[in-house]
Order: structure tokens, then C-alpha cells, then sequence
């Protein structure tokens, strides 16, 4: 992965920010954020992202907020994966009726916009995060899935899998033992990108007001900007440094989820087991 500029820099990114969720609650207290200065005031020495509507210094808010926005993110990936690899394993593997079965439902969720479904979702089970995470989740699975199953099916018909079967291999062990670890490269990188569409998601959930208003992330820190005319009033950077994080974010957990597929695919990096 050192020999790849871009996965290197998703890597330090991804750190940076997974260094900042985790203590950045304690770089920049509860009591911090709530400090007013003056309102709308543009970046400077004092307040380098300038501040908001209240007067709060905008770093300090996204600082803060970085842990709620990212704990999201990660949450609602690992959950979409684990739909997804599950009913791509299934349907890939046994086939029949169930693929049959699974791969409408699939279609049928694929057909509806994502962000609808879970804007419906979070106002039907009410603003919370637990909320937000399941619906980000039961929305996001659907390409996972499709992936999985379309590799179960080339992997199961190969040798050492039938070998597996002949012998009496039982299913949950041929699908532990010979098909999930030669998928390895492909769920790392879903992981991952499913991770960065989470945050956006969120990020865009909130900023409509559908998310908990009363915490911090950065789709509040936005949803509090457009809300209390930081454009009309012109004051750009109330808009442009969330957007920045969370472009930053997703961006970085991209590039390492691309570079931890090269480095992993069986086919051509130096962790595979395909070719045994």
C-alpha cells in the first residue's frame, strides 16, 4: 500500500479523522462549544472557520461534532454490510427459489430512491440516532448484496469449493472456509465505501432537520447555517467548511478503501486465497 500515493493519503486521512471522533470531545469540551463572540464574524486568527449565526466558533463545533458524524458513518456501513453480505451469500450460494426470491426484493429496493425511503424512515421512528443508523442501513444494503452474490457464484462453481462439497463439507462451512475469505478485498472496500455514504446520508438527513437537532455533527452545523440564512447573509464559510469535512471524510475512506482492494484482490494483490 506504500507504493500508492493515493492509498496512503485515504489512510492518514481515515486516521486523522477516527483520531479526531475519538478524542475530540476532549480537545474541545462541551463548554467550549457553547461560547458565544460575535455572530457571522469571517475566519481569522482567533476563529480560523469564523462563526455562526449564535456566535459559536465554527472549528470548535465540527471538532466536536466529529464524533457523532463518524460514529454514524461506521455504525450504518459494518450494519449495511452485514445485511448485504448475508443475503448476497445466500442467494449466491443456495440459489433456487430464495435467490429468486431475494433478488426481487433486492430490485424492488434498488428502484426506490435511498434517501426517501430513509427520510421516511427516520420520520416515521422518530430523530434519533439509533433511528438514523437503522435507516441508513435497511436503504444502503442493495448494491452489497448484488456484489457478493454475483462473486459467490463464480466462486462456488470453482474446484476446490466442489472439492469441499464432494467431501461433505457442510454449508456455513464451505461459505467460512473457501467463499469469505477469497471476498475479503471486495467487502473491506464495500466497508468502507459504505462507511462514506453513511456520513452523507446522515449528514443530509440532518441537514434537512429530520436528525436529533439538539446534538452536534456536521449536518446540524449546516442544517443551523441554512436555516438561519448564512447565505443570504453571505456568510460563506458557515457553509463551505462542513461541507469541507465531510468531503475530506469521504474522500479519504474512499482512497483506502480502493487501495485496500488492490492490496487484498486475489487476483493481484499479496493477501489473496484464490489460487490455492
Amino acid at each position: 500500500m506504500l507504493r500508492s500515493p493515493p492509498a496512503v493519503a485515504g489512510f492518514i486521512g481515515t486516521l486523522s479523522f477516527t483520531v479526531l471522533a475519538i478524542f475530540g470531545p476532549l480537545i474541545v469540551g462541551q463548554q467550549q462549544i457553547l461560547n458565544t463572540y460575535t455572530p457571522f464574524s469571517p475566519p481569522s486568527l482567533a476563529h480560523p472557520f469564523g462563526t455562526d449565526y449564535a456566535g459559536h466558533d465554527i472549528l470548535s463545533l465540527l471538532i466536536y461534532g466529529t464524533q457523532r458524524s463518524v460514529l454514524i458513518g461506521f455504525l450504518a456501513g459494518l450494519f449495511t454490510m452485514v445485511i448485504g453480505i448475508l443475503v448476497g451469500l445466500v442467494a449466491g450460494y443456495l440459489g433456487g427459489v430464495l435467490e429468486e426470491f431475494l433478488m426481487r426484493v433486492t430490485d424492488l429496493f434498488i428502484i426506490m430512491p435511498s434517501i426517501v425511503l430513509a427520510i421516511i424512515l427516520v420520520s416515521l421512528l422518530g430523530p434519533s440516532d439509533y433511528n438514523i443508523i437503522l435507516a441508513i442501513s435497511l436503504t444502503s444494503w442493495m448494491s452489497v448484496a448484488r456484489i457478493i452474490r454475483s462473486d459467490t457464484l463464480t466462486l462456488k462453481s470453482r474446484t476446490f469449493v466442489e472439492a469441499a462439497k464432494i467431501s461433505g463439507a457442510r454449508t456455513f462451512y464451505v461459505l467460512r472456509r473457501h467463499i469469505l475469505p477469497n471476498e475479503v478485498h471486495m467487502i473491506t472496500s464495500n466497508t468502507l465505501l459504505a462507511v462514506a455514504g453513511a456520513v452523507v446520508i446522515e449528514a443530509g438527513l440532518n441537514f434537512l432537520g429530520i436528525g436529533n437537532v439538539s446534538q452536534v455533527s456536521w449536518g446540524i452545523v449546516l442544517y443551523q447555517a441554512e436555516l438561519n440564512g448564512a447565505v443570504v447573509t453571505g456568510a460563506w464559510w458557515d457553509i463551505v467548511f462542513p461541507g469541507l469535512f465531510i468531503t475530506l471524510f469521504v474522500l479519504s475512506v474512499s482512497l483506502l478503501g480502493r487501495g485496500l482492494e488492490r492490496l487484498l484482490d486475489p487476483r493481484g494483490g499479496v493477501g489473496g486465497v484464490r489460487a490455492r
